[in-house]
């Protein structure tokens, strides 16, 4: 028994060794994506930031001609698309775009001819926080 218990040990410390495999987790960046509706005659807006074809549009806040707001995303490529918030079977706009860590998509043109603009934001403002006496 006692020679028995040393090689039964060793097997299994051997065996947990072996079967053990390195996991490759693929961890995407977050994006930020500001969208500004600036479409004349479209009114309000719901954005789909690249979430698939379950998102659920009722759920999602409506974005009025003349405002702006933030999405979440991950890096990479992204479709997003932009429907009517009156009929959301209605896109006015859908691409897949690679997505940075912080972007602008500017919904802009005069419904139903609907034109974009992205941008990359890469030279963010440094402002530096100080504190003056007075």
């Amino acid at each position: 028994m006692k020679k028995i218990l040393p090689s039964l040990m060793s097997a299994i410390l051997l065996f947990s060794i072996c079967s053990c495999e390195k996991e490759k987790d693929d961890i995407k960046g977050t994006a930020n994506i500001n969208v500004i509706n600036a479409a004349i005659g479209a009114g309000s807006i719901k954005v789909n930031p690249g979430a698939g074809n379950g998102f659920a549009y009722s759920k999602t806040a409506d974005l009025a001609y003349g405002a702006n707001a933030m999405y979440g995303a991950f890096t990479g490529s992204n479709t997003i698309k932009v429907v009517s918030s009156t009929d959301t079977t209605k896109t006015l706009f859908s691409r897949t775009i690679d997505l940075q860590p912080i972007s602008t998509l500017y919904i802009a043109g005069q419904s139903p001819a609907i034109d974009t603009i992205f941008r990359v934001e890469k030279n963010l403002p440094y402002i530096q926080a100080t504190v003056k006496r007075l």
